[in-house]
């Protein structure tokens, strides 16, 4: 697992506000990363959603809602996603954060909101079941501030067991059973979020886990 160290951190935000300062100046945008798919929920109605490589990471401007992945990559068995977003006080109350198990309609989110909730949810062919109910929690950065909160996420899927993680905070621990979260994995970034993903990692585990 790679974690950032903490001056890095303080360093890193107002890096990445200068940036998104810069690009809303004028500066002319980077490239859509190469492979990465966006999934819209909706037909884009003006200009102002997009996907740019913003190094370190992607910055991610949305209208409408959308999933983010490249096909290329999946994960299954025992891993860990992990993905640091910072999100901008210009956005929405609407959903951000991990997807995971994704097939055609069908995928499991772990989402976190600005207002500083949390949960895990299931899209099915068009129905939306929720795996854990939307909650505060205390880990989730909230938004409201001159600069942007930044979030780490991270999914860790045992054998049997899936735990759930903000900021090093646990928001669930359920049996790998109750969520499907093998497939194609991804970001899943709501209608009206500005943020920079600074990272998406797939740690695999490949040491044998206690009791095997």
């Amino acid at each position: 697992m790679r974690m950032q160290a903490a001056p890095l951190l303080v360093l890193l935000a107002p890096l990445i506000l200068t940036d998104l300062l810069s690009a809303q100046a004028g500066a002319p945008a980077m490239s859509r990363p190469v492979g990465l798919q966006v999934r819209l929920d909706a037909p884009a109605t003006d200009s102002t959603h997009g996907v740019t490589r913003m190094p370190p990471g992607w910055h991610v401007t949305m209208g409408p809602g959308a999933l983010l992945y490249d096909s290329l990559h999946s994960a299954s068995g025992r891993f860990s996603v992990e993905s640091e977003i910072f999100v901008f006080p210009n956005s929405k109350e609407e959903d951000y954060g991990i997807v995971l198990g994704l097939a055609g309609d069908s995928w499991t989110g772990f989402l976190a909101r600005p207002d500083g909730w949390a949960g895990v949810v299931r899209h099915e062919n068009g129905a939306v079941v929720p795996v854990v109910d939307w909650a505060a929690v205390d880990s989730v950065p909230r938004a409201g501030g001159a600069g942007p909160v930044r979030a780490v996420l991270r999914v860790d899927a045992e054998s049997d067991s899936i735990r759930f993680h903000v900021n090093g905070g646990l928001v669930a621990s359920l049996p790998r059973a109750t969520a499907a979260v093998d497939g194609m994995f991804g970001l899943r970034v709501g209608r009206g979020i500005n943020a920079h993903v600074s990272r998406l990692d797939l740690i695999r585990h490949l040491a044998p886990a206690a009791g095997e």
